[in-house]
Parts: structure tokens; sequence; C-alpha cells
């Protein structure tokens, strides 16, 4: 099977989209966004892309903090089970 520059362009363009999906970006932005890439409307893009990277960046240190506690929490579980928790 032979792909074609628009074929190659319109797979990116929906893994792209999947991309922002994944990391819960309104629908509504989605569209925007598209909209504007297809205006060739770079500002609005990239001005859409850097609220949502604040968003993901958000997202991000929320995890890592829950990360932080979880572990935190295995190591005192393995503390008790070898007898050396402080309570």
């Amino acid at each position: 099977m032979r792909f074609t520059r628009i074929t190659f362009h319109f797979i990116l363009t929906l893994l792209f989209i999947n991309h922002l999906k994944r990391t819960q970006m309104p629908l509504k932005n989605i569209q925007e966004y598209m909209k504007y890439s297809l205006d060739k409307n770079d500002e609005a893009c990239k001005r859409i892309l850097e609220e949502h990277k604040k968003q993901i960046t958000k997202q991000v240190t929320e995890l890592q903090d829950t990360l932080d506690i979880i572990n935190y929490k295995i190591t005192h579980f393995r503390r008790i089970k070898t007898g050396k928790a402080t309570r």
C-alpha cells in the first residue's frame, strides 16, 4: 500500500488529536485548534497549545505529588512488614 502525502498528513493529524484527547484537552478546544490550523493561524494555534501545556504541567505536578504519597505509603508498609516501622 502506498501512502500519499495527504494520507500521511491526515494520519499525523489523527495521532496529534489523539495526544490532545489523552491529555484531557476539551473537544471544543481541539476543534478550535483544528480550525485555526486549517486557516494557517499559527498564533492562535500556539496560544491554544501553550494554554494546554500549562494544564498538562499542572496535571504532571499533581500526579507526581500523588506518586510521592503512594511511594511513602509503600515504604511504610514494607517497614511494618520487616519490623522497622516507627509509629
